[in-house]
């Protein structure tokens, strides 16, 4: 069955309500389908180290769609509980054979653009 994995990295005492909304719609976009066991649905709202490299390891077999959501700098993800390097979670993705699609929604912390 095909694993869909929302990792969201909000803030348990200061929650971003965008992000809030973002991981509620895309829940109940999704349920239905977890319910009829169409799809499974992997969601975490607040993610953390251990549950990313978790989440990815358990379901990497099965695992489509990777989409993350939460504060992010140019080389890693900002988690609960720390930061996941991007180097670190491309090895991770890499292992999930049947991966079509990763989404980060992250901010950066500095510009790729260079100013005149």
């Amino acid at each position: 069955m095909d694993a869909l994995y929302f990792a969201f990295a909000n803030q348990p005492s200061s929650p971003l309500p965008e992000l809030t909304r973002e991981d509620a719609e895309i829940i109940q976009l999704l349920e239905p389908l977890a319910a009829n066991d169409q799809l499974k649905l992997v969601h975490d709202s607040f993610t953390t180290l251990k549950t990313l490299a978790n989440n990815i390891d358990n379901w990497k077999e099965n695992l489509v769609l990777f989409h993350f959501g939460g504060h992010a700098g140019p080389n890693q993800l900002d988690l609960l509980d720390g930061s996941a390097k991007s180097r670190g979670i491309i090895a991770l993705l890499e292992e999930c054979p049947r991966l079509q699609l990763v989404v980060l929604n992250g901010c950066a912390t500095r510009s790729y653009l260079k100013t005149a």
